[in-house]
C-alpha cells in the first residue's frame, strides 16, 4: 500500500481553522453592534422628529444588549480574554440601562401629554361628564360635576 497516501488530519490546524471561521463572523458582529450604539445615538441627537428620536434610542438599546451578548460569547469561548471583556461588558450594560431610562422617561412624558390632552378635551366639551361620554370607560362614577363654559383652543377667523 505504498502508492496510497492517507489524508493528513492535523487536528490542531482543523480546530484552529474552525475557531477562525467562528471569529471571522463573531468579531465583525461585535464591531458592528458596538459601533452602531454611538452612530445611532448621533442620529438620535439630530433626530428630525420625536418619533425618529424614540426609534434611534430603541436601536441604541438593542445594539448595546447585543454587544453584551457577543462579549459574553467571546469571554466563554476564549477564557484568557475574559478579564479584558469584563469592563467592556459592564460599559455596554450601563449604556443599555441609560437607553432604557430614556425610553421610560419618554413613555412617562407621553402619558403626561395624553393627560394634558384629556384636560384640553374637557375644556372643548364643556364638562368632564361630556368628555367621559365620548370615552370608552363610561362606567366611571363621576358624581356631580359643575358645567364649565365651552372654550375653543382654535382661533376663528
Amino acid at each position: 500500500m505504498e502508492g496510497k497516501t492517507q489524508p493528513k488530519w492535523d487536528l490542531y490546524e482543523r480546530t484552529k481553522n474552525f475557531a477562525n471561521k467562528i471569529t471571522e463572523r463573531l468579531i465583525p458582529q461585535l464591531i458592528g453592534a458596538s459601533t452602531s450604539i454611538g452612530a445611532n445615538y448621533c442620529e438620535a441627537d439630530n433626530a428630525e422628529s420625536k418619533r425618529d428620536f424614540i426609534h434611534k434610542i430603541g436601536i441604541c438599546k438593542k445594539e448595546s444588549r447585543e454587544t453584551v451578548f457577543f462579549l459574553e460569547i467571546i469571554a466563554t469561548a476564549v477564557p484568557h480574554v475574559a478579564a479584558e471583556t469584563t469592563p467592556l461588558r459592564q460599559e455596554a450594560i450601563e449604556l443599555n440601562l441609560i437607553f432604557n431610562a430614556i425610553q421610560r422617561k419618554i413613555k412617562t412624558n407621553q402619558n403626561e401629554i395624553l393627560d394634558q390632552l384629556d384636560i384640553i378635551r374637557y375644556f372643548n366639551y364643556g364638562s368632564l361628564a361630556q368628555l367621559v361620554e365620548q370615552l370608552p370607560l363610561k362606567q366611571t362614577v363621576l358624581g356631580s360635576i359643575p358645567r364649565r363654559p365651552t372654550r375653543s383652543l382654535c382661533l376663528s377667523s
